[in-house]
């Protein structure tokens, strides 16, 4: 797919701050990919490093650096990335996050449907406390479905992992910069899209998932908190029970419950990849797509 007047099919976002080690397993990923028509347009809250001078060592002619102040709202850079966007599509990535090669190319095939909006896959963990034996093995939201009533009770949709139409952000005004909003803006836009056409996710680990001590918790009671934050603030009926989520953090610390969870893990990944190379092999992605177009 190759758009006219050289303008790129798929514009990447990549906000960063102090990671320049992590920025380059990001970004060196970004160049690998084997769909190649996008721009990569990174944007910096100020590091403590040479920035600029570090993105012109690549060398790369997609690249589009800038910088700017977003005074701890993360959402200010991820729209100003979405109004210098050429893209049809847009992606992103954390900047502690990295993807598989194949990332882009695998998700462009999923937009054949001229109702999708969203694209997004699995992702695997990998970093602190990650090993079989710790409870962030395996891969984020193995209970996956996409219809509103789920999508309230758990987000399975991991930013780094989406692909979506620059029309329908554009549309809804991007991120909200709500301050009390921060570490849910993601949830947030998907929750105000949701209606407007077809989301798909990808069974296949089409990124890995960082897991280190500067990064934003994605369970526990954080989580929680935010979600109901979010709810109230949009007007939403929390349909998540305290006792059920207690019960399963009690669970969670427990060192049986981890090993027989992690067990369960393994399988699940030998099993989702066994059916990524069938599909890839048959020309069958349709068969491990799972989608909420019966709303």
């Amino acid at each position: 797919m190759i758009r006219k007047n050289n303008f790129p099919v798929v514009s990447i976002i990549v906000t960063t701050f102090n990671r320049k080690d992590m920025l380059r397993t990001t970004i060196e990923s970004i160049l690998s990919q084997t769909f190649s028509q996008f721009e990569l347009l990174i944007i910096d809250n100020f590091s403590n490093y040479d920035f600029i001078n570090f993105i012109n060592s690549f060398k790369d002619s997609r690249i589009k650096s800038f910088q700017n102040n977003n005074n701890g709202i993360i959402a200010v850079n991820r729209n100003l990335g979405i109004r210098k966007s050429f893209g049809k599509y847009i992606a992103f990535c954390d900047d502690d996050d990295y993807w598989n090669e194949d990332k882009l190319l695998c998700q462009i095939k999923a937009f054949q449907n001229s109702n999708t909006i969203l694209v997004s896959s699995l992702a695997l963990n990998f970093g602190t406390n990650t090993g079989f034996f710790s409870k962030n093995y395996g891969f984020l939201y193995n209970k996956i479905k996409l219809d509103y009533k789920s999508l309230l009770i758990s987000n399975p949709i991991i930013l780094s992992s989406t692909l979506i139409k620059s029309e329908v952000l554009k549309k809804v005004g991007g991120f909200s910069e709500d301050e009390n909003l921060i570490a849910v803006e993601d949830y947030d836009l998907y929750l105000r899209i949701f209606e407007l056409g077809n989301f798909i996710l990808i069974k296949k680990f089409l990124i890995f998932y960082r897991f280190h001590l500067g990064s934003v918790s994605k369970s526990g009671i954080d989580d929680k908190l935010r979600r109901q934050k979010l709810f109230k603030i949009r007007g939403i009926k929390n349909i998540f029970t305290d006792k059920k989520w207690i019960k399963r953090k009690h669970l969670k610390n427990n060192i049986v419950f981890i090993f027989f969870n992690n067990l369960i893990q393994f399988f699940l990944i030998n099993k989702i990849k066994f059916f990524g190379y069938i599909s890839t092999a048959l020309n069958l992605d349709s068969l491990i797509y799972v989608d909420n177009s019966k709303k």
